[in-house]
């Protein structure tokens, strides 16, 4: 089949800063499955962070919009360009409160807040004539006042793999304050910069054989900070966020489809993933706390890769009602929420968008999304069906592990 267009994949990819200076090994690139480094490693022989970089592919369509196959460099001329940039200095604050400055940085001029804009430019690279080796560095300057002196700051650099595919690397995990103003918040600080970027991924393709060049399908980058325990996922995802994003502003289809093993099972999964790392979690769903006949246990939360337990979660049968009922009163509504489900007790039970949680303060405790939320009330409704189409069941086994 012929190739009349192409599209770069992933859509968002998602680097993350670190502070070895080598070192570095390509991010997760399929659902379920963490990234594994070469060396198995995440950090190098210092003990410093790698940076994880996100790959991005080219693939090829046909006229009726069809996937033919991926592009590389053996077949085709590919230039890559990205525009990475850091706005974080000159932006709204993370949290608008009455009586504050809604913009960081509030009292430099709008004629010099230009400066607060870490922006090195679009940056190119083309693939199969660039070896690994050669980067693109992505170099920028941060200015607070007019009167200082600009800082240079490296937001990262570009590579492109033996295929042509792109690598985007993000920077070194440098924050700073070029005048030592203290820190006051936990994300709107005055004077400070970061590493951290996002910014647009785009390519021209020209196939040998043809004198046309295909412009592809754009894609987004996000350079984020480390991932400390790569293996455990967020029990609110960055794919729940962009579709309660794209619910909210263009409206979406409703939900009225439900399946336990593609909607359920793996935010359970994430859920049991964070008792390694949180102690509230752990408390309420430790391994061994699965019988479902054990009332306490129950209360607690109980063990979700315990098969049995599983079984009954899973089982649309009115029987199975009174447990599955039993767990989705301990999830927290999407926000606002009441002052009274700001509290441990209800799931899940870390930081929200306002800080640290405190007992008491809505803003300060994660909720799912409402379209999270929608599945989790039609399974509890027994309005479900245990297993997807295979085309659409997840990529992990039933513990959670790839």
């Amino acid at each position: 089949m012929a190739i009349t267009g192409c599209k770069i994949h992933p859509a968002i990819g998602v680097a993350r800063v670190g502070d070895s200076p080598d070192g570095y090994f390509i991010g997760p690139e399929r659902p379920g499955i963490p990234a594994r480094p070469g060396d198995g490693l995440f950090k190098d022989a210092a003990g410093r962070i790698k940076r994880q970089a996100a790959r991005f592919r080219i693939f090829g369509y046909d006229e009726h919009g069809e996937v033919v196959r991926e592009i590389k460099a053996d077949e085709a001329e590919i230039s890559w360009t990205v525009h990475l940039a850091n706005r974080k200095a000159a932006a709204e604050r993370f949290r608008q409160r009455a009586n504050e400055p809604k913009i960081r940085n509030e009292l430099v001029p709008e004629q010099d807040r230009g400066g607060l804009v870490i922006d090195p430019g679009q940056l190119e690279i083309v693939a199969g004539r660039a070896a690994d080796t050669d980067a693109r560095p992505a170099a920028g300057f941060f200015t607070v006042a007019a009167e200082a002196d600009p800082v240079a700051v490296t937001l990262g650099e570009l590579r492109t793999d033996e295929d042509g595919r792109l690598l985007v690397l993000g920077g070194h995990g440098v924050s700073h304050s070029p005048g030592d103003t203290p820190l006051t918040h936990f994300a709107d600080n005055n004077g400070w910069y970061d590493d951290t970027s996002d910014g647009p991924v785009r390519a021209t393709v020209r196939l040998k054989g043809s004198k046309a060049a295909l412009e592809a399908d754009p894609s987004w980058v996000i350079v984020a900070p480390p991932d400390y325990a790569p293996s455990i996922g967020n029990v609110v995802t960055l794919l729940d966020v962009v579709e309660q994003a794209a619910a909210d502003a263009r409206g979406l289809a409703e939900i009225d489809e439900v399946y336990f093993d593609r909607d359920i099972q793996p935010l359970l999964n994430r859920v049991i993933a964070n008792q390694w790392v949180h102690e509230t979690v752990y408390r309420g769903h430790r391994r061994g706390d699965q019988d479902p006949e054990d009332a306490t246990a129950v209360e607690r939360g109980g063990d979700f890769s315990d098969q049995a337990l599983l079984k009954q979660l899973a089982d649309p049968d009115p029987k199975a009602e009174a447990i599955r009922k039993h767990v989705f009163r301990k999830i927290r509504p999407p926000q606002p929420v009441t002052d009274e489900q700001a509290t441990a007790s209800l799931m899940p039970p870390f930081s929200g968008d306002g800080g640290d949680r405190r007992e008491g303060v809505p803003e300060t405790w994660l909720s799912v999304t409402p379209r999270q939320y929608r599945r989790l009330m039609l399974w509890a409704d027994g309005e479900f069906a245990p297993r997807a189409p295979a085309s659409d069941a997840p990529s992990m086994s039933p513990d959670g592990r790839s």
